[in-house]
């Protein structure tokens, strides 16, 4: 009977580390909604109706520049971007990657470069981050 129980533990145990592995590859296709964390993002200004930045503990700068493309990167070691589009909006979310004891002095920065000629909605929201715009 403690064998049955011990086996049955263990094929539960491989089968919820199979399915965190697999959770990365599969999610972008199965749940639309989900946001992927990426380096760097570029998209073209047309297929874009607003953009929504938010960040928690990290800096953002939008700049804009003679560009074709809406294009987003994280600067810094601590931070991670993650990348969402819902229908004609694109979200970007910038995280600091916890508590990082030798990063103390140096935050993490979103910079966000847009085309000069970009006159659609942007929305900013940060906590305990600063938000500058350039161009």
């Amino acid at each position: 009977m403690k064998r049955k129980i011990a086996k049955g533990l263990m094929a539960a145990s491989v089968l919820i580390c199979c399915l965190f592995l697999v959770k990365e590859v599969f999610a972008g296709r199965f749940f639309p909604l989900y946001e992927t964390e990426a380096e760097s993002a570029s998209i073209p200004p047309r297929a874009v109706n607003s953009l929504s930045v938010s960040s928690e503990q990290t800096d953002v700068k939008i700049i804009a520049e003679a560009r074709n493309d809406i294009a987003a990167n994280m600067t810094g070691p601590a931070g991670k971007m993650f990348v969402q589009s819902r229908g004609k909006t694109l979200n970007l979310k910038a995280k600091e990657k916890g508590f990082q004891f030798l990063n103390l002095f140096q935050r993490p920065l979103l910079i966000v470069r847009i085309p000069y000629d970009y006159h659609r909605d942007i929305t900013v929201h940060t906590s305990n981050g600063s938000i500058a715009v350039d161009g």
